[in-house]
């Protein structure tokens, strides 16, 4: 383990408690009671609200098909699904290529390449020589270029943040009331955050790195100085890892005292299991901005994937030439 791995790992270690909950049960799990069901999102109960669909934890986008929950009413989850739209519409292109497979199978990508699952294999529907796509026959190397689907950055950070929520032990939730105020409200531009919302995106290289998806909450220590804020989460699914802090929490009163006072929060980013070492390459960190309260549309983004047998598939038009 190098040095800047030690590092990363002794911020956590030192600072915050861990919950990590990975979604690779056998069966079917349910978070909460069934009995006497108050909505944790709206704070409402039957007869007011219903609690007949199925409310998954995690988005089903995501890989989760599993993990369930008995506390979110049937009016949040169709507000939550619709804000679940920006997070699809932000990871359209990597579920594509990754081939995770949600509610309606796994995503197709067709712009100006068309990408698909097909009997588990990855098919690119451009010519393999497309000046489009850069190739590495020396590493066994493509890169991909895609168009981002047109996304809101702030309600993509807001799924996030409600995944987290979601999965709040219940005695912490009483702190993220505000917090759940936030995502609630459907206008952007109100309840400004006090700080900024910056997402570490994490990439390993390969295909389904995270056989299912994987969560770590963190929430912090009692005896850690708050020069941090109080909870952290990330979310692991196909070959990413998305790192989030959670705002508004009143645990933070403290943590913003010291921003306003000229102090600045150094967080860093948890490694993935396969940072140092995967059999395709070590993992790699950005950084991004998800603060944005407008849409953004054409954003360009690119995705390095490795292969052991590229094979170029003649279409009718190119084998027949005469064809309509």
């Amino acid at each position: 383990m190098n040095e800047e791995i030690r590092e990363m790992f002794s911020f956590f270690e030192h600072k915050y408690d861990a919950c990590v909950l990975p979604l690779n049960w056998e069966g079917v799990k349910y978070l909460g009671s069934k009995q006497d069901q108050t909505c944790r999102f709206c704070q409402r109960s039957r007869p007011e609200v219903t609690f007949k669909k199925k409310a998954h934890a995690i988005p089903e986008m995501l890989g989760n098909r599993r993990l369930l929950n008995h506390y979110e009413c049937d009016s949040c989850n169709q507000f939550f699904s619709d804000m679940e739209n920006h997070l699809g519409s932000y990871t359209s292109f990597w579920r594509a290529v990754s081939q995770v497979r949600g509610k309606r199978g796994t995503p197709k990508y067709k712009k100006d390449l068309e990408i698909q699952s097909v009997d588990g294999q990855l098919r690119i529907g451009d010519y393999i020589d497309s000046p489009s796509i850069i190739n590495n026959d020396e590493n066994n190397e493509i890169i991909l270029p895609g168009i981002r689907d047109p996304y809101i950055p702030v309600a993509v950070y807001k799924c996030f943040v409600k995944m987290a929520l979601t999965l709040m032990p219940e005695s912490e939730i009483q702190h993220f009331r505000k917090t759940i105020e936030w995502i609630m409200e459907p206008d952007h531009l109100k309840m400004k955050c006090p700080f900024g919302l910056l997402t570490f995106v994490q990439f390993t290289p390969g295909f389904k790195v995270y056989r299912y998806p994987c969560n770590w909450l963190f929430l912090r220590k009692e005896t850690a100085e708050p020069t941090t804020p109080y909870s952290i989460y990330a979310v692991c699914f196909s070959s990413l890892m998305f790192q989030i802090t959670i705002p508004h929490c009143e645990c933070d009163d403290n943590f913003l005292a010291y921003l306003n006072k000229g102090g600045q929060a150094k967080i860093a980013a948890l490694p993935s299991p396969y940072y140092e070492n995967h059999p395709l390459g070590p993992s790699q960190i950005r950084v991004k901005d998800l603060s944005g309260t407008d849409w953004v549309r054409g954003e360009k983004e690119y995705i390095s994937i490795s292969y052991d047998l590229k094979e170029e598939i003649l279409s009718n038009q190119r084998n027949n030439p005469e064809e309509p």
